[in-house]
């Protein structure tokens, strides 16, 4: 069972439960949380470090295998062979799930997570999150919200999404900070040109981990997006700490207008090799290159990795236009070639109308009514 850290004999407030009594354990587990969250190889291979150490310090420690479960999942959507990793993975869940862990989402989810191929198609995945909205499951912790609203984005009805999002958000029981939904939250608010939510958001999580290059390049590029153009400049500053070139210097120049010095930065950029395929197909997209853009789309969805979690039609839909201008948005899902690539995974207009109409008999239950993004 999980139990409090104490810090000191006369200490009289309660402390957050993290899992563990031994001070030692929980110093460890935090080294490799820092480390988690540069979302790198090596940052990923020096946590699992940590977490190792930590777990053998405290065998009981649920929340560590959890976190080396997510460690050896995300080492295979950067390169890792899933046949190495996804074993390691599974191991770390076992331990977790026998240590008395309770997961922020549900354990079915871990598993399909891991072994994407398991993952429902979209209409069983939207059914079964319905029938867990009408009869509720504890296990569930209210994930049929969020799994109901990755169909909608798949779907393209991101406004529902988000809707459904904050439902989950809302009645979330567990420490959010140890999953995705709250990135995809900011990355959905960004598609739905809420930029001001998404900045506090992303200024949130940088005031409680201030190294974190990530958030501050995502700050970044939406102080860029929204012409604050000094508060982007000094993101930058610190971002280049880390990454003396990076997507985001490529963004600001896009968005103060001096295009010819994007192409010129994007040329330099398109030809690293450790470059993330979603800053291949952005800097295609600005600069006008949609074909090409899609090119690289194909090639992501063809390895079967994303940049950090197996392929997931719903973060396809969101990540492929997540920054662009609504133009440009429009023109890339309106394309043949990615319409044709938004039908691999039975997304069209006839399964979006057939999901519209089952989230809406459950109006009643979710206060939430669904229609067309442009309808809004």
């Amino acid at each position: 069972m999980h139990s409090k850290v104490e810090l000191g004999a006369d200490q009289k407030v309660q402390l957050v439960n993290v899992g563990t009594q031994n001070v030692r354990a929980y110093d460890v587990f935090l080294l490799g949380l820092h480390e988690a969250h540069w979302s790198t190889r090596q940052s990923f291979e020096q946590a699992i470090n940590h977490f190792q150490l930590a777990a053998q310090l405290d065998p009981g420690f649920g929340r560590v295998y959890w976190w080396l479960h997510l460690c050896y999942s995300r080492l295979m959507g950067v390169g890792l062979p899933p046949e190495e990793m996804a074993p390691k993975a599974e191991e770390a869940l076992k331990r977790a799930e026998a240590a008395g862990f309770v997961p922020p989402i549900p354990w079915v989810q871990a598993r399909r997570d891991l072994y994407p191929e398991t993952r429902p198609a979209q209409r069983a995945l939207a059914i079964e999150a319905c029938k867990k909205i009408r009869q509720p499951d504890p296990e569930w912790q209210s994930w049929e919200y969020l799994q109901l609203g990755d169909c909608l984005v798949a779907a393209g009805l991101f406004h529902a999404a988000l809707d459904y999002t904050e439902r989950y958000l809302e009645s979330a029981q567990h420490d959010l900070s140890d999953t995705m939904n709250l990135q995809t939250y900011r990355h959905l608010l960004t598609r739905l040109g809420r930029y001001d939510k998404a900045i506090d958001l992303w200024t949130e999580l940088i005031a409680a981990r201030p190294d974190d290059p990530i958030a501050v390049g995502e700050r970044a590029l939406l102080y860029s997006r929204t012409g604050q153009y000094e508060k982007a400049e000094q993101d930058l500053t610190e971002l280049r700490k880390v990454f003396p070139r990076s997507f985001p210097e490529l963004y600001h120049m896009y968005w103060r207008r001096d295009v010819d010095a994007a192409k010129a930065y994007f040329t330099w950029l398109e030809g690293r090799k450790n470059l993330q395929p979603l800053y291949k197909y952005w800097g295609c997209f600005l600069l006008a290159d949609v074909e090409g853009g899609i090119s690289y789309v194909e090639e992501e969805i063809s390895r079967g990795v994303s940049a950090i979690l197996p392929v997931n039609p719903a973060q396809v839909r969101l990540q492929v236009t997540r920054p662009l201008p609504q133009s440009i948005s429009r023109e890339v899902e309106q394309h043949p070639r990615f319409q044709a690539i938004l039908k691999q995974f039975g997304l069209d207009d006839t399964w979006r109308d057939e999901l519209m109409a089952m989230a809406n008999e459950l109006t009643d239950v979710t206060g939430i009514h669904v229609q067309l993004d442009d309808a809004r």
